[in-house]
């Protein structure tokens, strides 16, 4: 019999905080499983408890960062429990399978067997952005929409995350991606992805912000939050060239308009939308 002890930590939020989130604590975990059937999302990890205290310290750090920024609101609850062994895996691993996202793209872990045409192969884990989540999906679908439409040289993906938009990019055409994200974790992971899905030679991976951007882009990509996304809105729109596109998600619907105002103050024109459930994707034109 196995008495090994883990710490479950579990938090609950509201659905505009569960990316920021389940993405802080995957860093530090592992994974989560992510439990969205009721009205606030729960999301669960499990730690070696020896690694627990720091940890949850580091998720409260995180938490209140965001929520003075106004990132997120403080609608956040923590708790933490001793509890033995058990195949969490097992449970992880049944939230995530084949994802459509179009006729020629999907997304599956790497447990799922091969389902044919257009595959990015992404294990949920170190870093948010599987395509299960509304927020990505919306934003792949856009992209989908857009690379379909034009052809792009130079696409930007900020907050890259697992990477999953920059490698869909370069799939779906773009010839030179460079993905950015803030956590070194998720640019070991990006890297990673991009090299497992062939496409590391199109896929450059950076630590970085928006403000470490120097070049112009035909196609720039910000699966972020609402408030984030306005908060650098400017800078967003002074990155693309000239006709080019920003495609934005991770907004919830009742943060859509001040997005939108907030982009045409930055002097871009909203051409398409997409929504499912709370969340909202959009693409503007410069």
């Amino acid at each position: 019999m196995n008495d090994r002890i883990y710490t479950k930590i579990t938090v609950s939020v509201t659905p505009e905080a569960a990316e920021a989130v389940s993405d802080h604590l995957s860093t530090s975990t592992g994974g989560v499983i992510i439990d969205e059937s009721i009205e606030r999302i729960l999301i669960t990890a499990y730690a070696d408890i020896e690694k627990s205290d720091g940890i949850l310290a580091g998720l409260e750090k995180y938490i209140a960062s965001l929520s003075e920024m106004g990132l997120i609101n403080r609608e956040v609850y923590l708790s933490s429990e001793e509890v033995p062994e058990e195949d969490w895996m097992a449970v992880f691993r049944s939230q995530h399978g084949l994802v459509t996202i179009s006729e020629r793209l999907t997304v599956r872990p790497s447990w799922c067997p091969p389902g044919g045409g257009m595959e990015i192969v992404v294990d949920p884990g170190l870093a948010f952005g599987t395509g299960t989540h509304a927020t990505t999906r919306l934003c792949l679908v856009l992209l989908d929409l857009e690379l379909t439409r034009k052809t792009c040289d130079r696409m930007l993906d900020l907050g890259t995350g697992t990477g999953i938009l920059a490698i869909a990019g370069a799939f779906l055409g773009a010839r030179e991606v460079l993905a950015v994200d803030i956590s070194p974790t998720a640019v070991s992971v990006a890297e990673q992805n991009a090299l497992d899905n062939n496409v590391a030679e199109i896929v450059e991976v950076r630590e970085g912000t928006i403000r470490s951007v120097a070049n112009k882009y035909d196609l720039v990509t910000a699966n972020l939050t609402g408030g984030l996304l306005t908060y650098i809105s400017r800078d967003l729109a002074n990155s693309l060239a000239d006709g080019g596109t920003l495609i934005v998600s991770g907004i919830m619907d009742d943060d859509r308009s001040e997005v939108i105002e907030t982009f045409a103050e930055s002097g871009l024109n909203l051409s398409d939308e997409l929504s499912e459930g709370e969340w909202v994707a959009l693409t503007f034109g410069k």
